[in-house]
Order: structure tokens, then C-alpha cells, then sequence
């Protein structure tokens, strides 16, 4: 007879449970972050304030900041494969 462990947060990794997880990680942050701006804003803001507005502006601003994100990694990328190519060779 066999017995079930549990997975215990934050003492056992998760890709250890589920392997095919670990190459998606990243992905679980997308819905923390909604819901963090979500909350926070929600409790900066005046109650008379929609909470769908919040959110759905939230949204937009969590979008627009990866978009810009992503743009500034692109650019130091393509400056990096750029420059790296006039660069001397290191001795040794």
C-alpha cells in the first residue's frame, strides 16, 4: 500500500511534483501580478470607483509595462549582437 504525500509550498519545488511545469513557471506570475495591482489599487482608490474599471485598467498598464519591457530587452539585445561583433577578440 502505497500513501499520498503532500506538497508542501515553498519547501518542495513544485517542477519536482510536476516536471513538465518547469519550462512554464513564468506564466503563474501573469495572474499574481493582475491581482496584486488589482488589490492594491482597489484599496488606493474611493469606494464610488468600479472595480471593473480598476481591473481592466490594470490590465492595460500590466500589459503596456511587459510590452515596454520586452521592447527595452529586444533593443539591449539587438545593441549587444550588434556591438559584440566590432568588439576585439580577448587575449588569452
Amino acid at each position: 500500500m502505497t500513501t499520498a504525500t503532500p506538497w508542501i509550498p515553498f519547501v518542495d519545488p513544485l517542477y519536482a511534483v510536476v516536471p513538465h511545469l518547469s519550462h512554464w513557471w513564468f506564466l503563474g506570475l501573469f495572474p499574481m501580478l493582475i491581482v496584486v495591482a488589482v488589490v492594491y489599487r482597489t484599496v488606493r482608490l474611493p469606494p464610488s470607483s468600479s472595480v471593473k474599471k480598476i481591473l481592466i485598467s490594470s490590465i492595460w498598464a500590466f500589459i503596456i509595462c511587459v510590452a515596454v519591457a520586452a521592447i527595452i530587452c529586444f533593443g539591449c539585445m539587438l545593441f549587444y549582437h550588434v556591438a559584440s561583433r566590432h568588439l576585439p577578440l580577448p587575449l588569452g
